[in-house]
């Protein structure tokens, strides 16, 4: 058992925890969550000039792209009315002005008329590569022929793995006027050199941008924050030039403001935690002294009490640990006082128990005896008894289990019987008080001798067998089975006229000896009356024609010392016993089928049936 010192110990230690778990729970549900809530507010706002600025970019492409196309020079150029054009406006210079990788014009067929890419690391332009550019003309001839108004399809795509923003739009008059004679399309390439201004302009990093197929081409553009390791990671879906590609951009961001407070909320929960394993310590010593100190003092100085090295605990104090004291000193001397009085009436009573006829023995529910009186002592001596003794007092400790007083009758050897009371004495005690009833017991087996028995035959009379009978057709055992062997000697009255009464008797005798010697230990032999015997066979009609034959075959070799030259014969009928039947019928059916034996000189034993 844990002491008081290591009890609050252990509380303590259970409060810091609680302190602890309740600050984590804080920390990280109130806090932490807060915290990183308004910094994904701001990373959100931080997406959304991400995508602002790509799609101004787009918006600037587009506003050079429409200045070029919708340029009444141009519009003569496309019809070769103004053959200096291209000479005098699309230059190294224009691509580099206006931040374009691509600048190209062709008729509304795709033939492109004039147009160049320009290489920013070698400064010079190039011949377009028809072959990669192509499906870009052709998207934007189509969307041209199938639009009502002006079209200007615009977008974002990969060329060589660098992103590209392209636009597009008709060659027209510098009023918008005019037939559409051509299309320019323009490019402008997004470097790592404007993708890194991007993620120092926005404080981002790892900025990408890759191409991704659409699962649906349905798909409209996204915008998601996702956290991972201390970092907020920033994806942008958008749609590319043709429409039938995703566009990812992504982005990462560390959090900032959350290591910023993370940083100080650590230093504060340190000092916060401090203060109270300091404050904690600095109480238990105050209660150690004060409290848990004198208490261990009290039970140490019970202990000498109990052990006679003093007679009373020390009193410090006028505080309610010293008016503790001065109570137990009180119930140690109440104690005192009552043990005194107890061992003297243990004297007298064992005084009295010693003297008394009865057999008194005093045992607990580990059967060990711990008194017997003299009575008890002189059965003790007695193996036998002392045996059969000891096996009553497990079945007392087992059945009763010490909840309540009886009064039963033990057997304990063939001759020697006893009445006793089993009183429970405490939690773990009984006290056993017996007395010889030997001879009342030898009385009521005389008794009910001359009741149940036949003076002539030893068998159980009509009125038992009756009795046990009915007992049986009451029971609720459903699966046991009983038959009734009714058993008729032959030829009585002409016994007694040739031979004499006594021979009579004898033959009466014979049968019932007989009877006693065929049957088992759970079946029963009564004698109905004059010359007629019945068995209630327990077991199945076989086993009841077994004991049918068993009688006839032990009276065969049955001797009768008045009968030298007669064999008395029986006559036996067999029935079963079922419980919707009364007594009367079964032994009215078993009693015929003896009849019919008696009359059939060859079958002696018949068996009743309903057919």
């Amino acid at each position: 058992m844990l002491s008081i010192r290591k009890k609050f110990a252990l509380g303590f230690i259970a409060f810091i925890l609680g302190i602890l778990l309740l600050t984590g729970l804080a920390y990280h549900v109130l806090i932490k969550d807060e915290v990183l809530g308004i910094e994904k507010n701001y990373v959100k706002e931080d997406l959304l000039l991400l995508n602002k600025y790509i799609d101004l970019e787009q918006e600037n492409l587009l506003s050079i792209t429409k200045d070029w196309a919708a340029w009444t020079d141009a519009w003569l150029f496309m019809q070769g009315k103004n053959p200096p054009f291209a000479k005098n406006n699309i230059t190294a210079e224009a691509f580099v002005n206006n931040n374009l990788s691509l600048m190209a014009y062709f008729d509304t067929k795709g033939n492109v008329v004039c147009g160049y890419e320009y290489d920013y690391n070698s400064k010079a332009l190039t011949n377009i590569d028809k072959n990669f550019w192509m499906p870009y003309v052709e998207k934007t001839i189509a969307a041209g022929k199938n639009a009502k108004i002006i079209n200007s399809p615009s977008g974002l795509t990969f060329r060589k793995g660098k992103p590209l923003l392209l636009a597009s739009y008709p060659v027209l008059k510098s009023d918008y006027s005019g037939e559409v004679v051509g299309y320019l399309l323009t490019a402008r390439l997004m470097s790592n050199d404007k993708i890194y201004s991007i993620e120092k302009l926005l404080g981002l990093g790892h900025l990408k941008i890759r191409e991704k197929d659409r699962e649906n081409i349905n798909n409209l553009e996204d915008i998601k924050v996702s956290e991972e390791d201390g970092i907020f990671k920033i994806t942008i879906v958008k749609e590319d030039f043709f429409r039938q590609k995703n566009i990812v951009i992504e982005a990462k961001k560390n959090k900032k403001l959350w290591s910023l407070v993370q940083s100080n909320v650590k230093k504060i929960i340190f000092l916060y935690l401090s203060c109270f394993i300091i404050l904690g310590f600095l109480f238990y010593c105050w209660i150690n002294r004060n409290i848990i100190l004198r208490i261990g003092k009290i039970v140490r100085e019970i202990n000498d009490v109990k052990t006679g090295i003093i007679d009373e605990i020390s009193s410090d104090g006028n505080d309610e640990i010293g008016k503790l004291s001065s109570e137990i000193n009180g119930y140690i001397q109440t104690i005192k006082r009552n043990l005194r009085e107890i061992e003297g009436s243990r004297k007298i009573y064992e005084t009295i128990a010693e003297k008394s006829e009865a057999i008194i023995i005093l045992f607990n529910t580990k059967e060990e005896i711990i008194f017997t009186n003299t009575k008890a002592k002189e059965i003790i001596k007695d193996e036998n008894l002392s045996k059969n003794l000891l096996n009553h007092l497990k079945e007392i400790v087992t059945i009763n289990e010490g909840e309540k007083t009886f009064l039963s009758d033990f057997r304990l050897s063939s001759d020697f019987y006893i009445s006793a009371w089993i009183i429970p004495v405490g939690e773990d005690k009984f006290l056993f008080m017996a007395h010889d009833i030997s001879s009342i017991k030898k009385e009521k087996e005389k008794l009910f001798e001359l009741a149940s028995k036949d003076s002539l035959t030893s068998l159980y009379n009509r009125t038992y067998f009756e009795a046990s009978l009915r007992k049986i057709l009451n029971s609720n055992g459903q699966q046991e089975q009983y038959y009734l062997v009714f058993i008729d000697l032959d030829n009585l009255k002409d016994i007694n006229d040739r031979f004499g009464h006594i021979s009579g008797d004898a033959s009466i005798k014979a049968v019932a000896k007989s009877i006693i010697k065929s049957i088992g230990e759970m079946d029963l032999a009564a004698r109905w009356g004059g010359d007629e015997f019945v068995v209630i066979v327990k077991g199945d009609e076989n086993r009841a024609i077994y004991v049918a034959e068993s009688i006839q075959k032990n009276l065969n070799n049955t001797e009768n010392e008045f009968l030298d030259e007669f064999k008395p014969t029986v006559s036996i009928g067999i029935t079963k016993i079922e419980k919707s039947r009364n007594l009367e019928s079964i032994v009215r059916e078993a009693d015929k089928s003896a009849y019919d034996a008696k009359r059939d000189l060859t079958e002696k034993i018949k068996i009743f049936r309903n057919d």
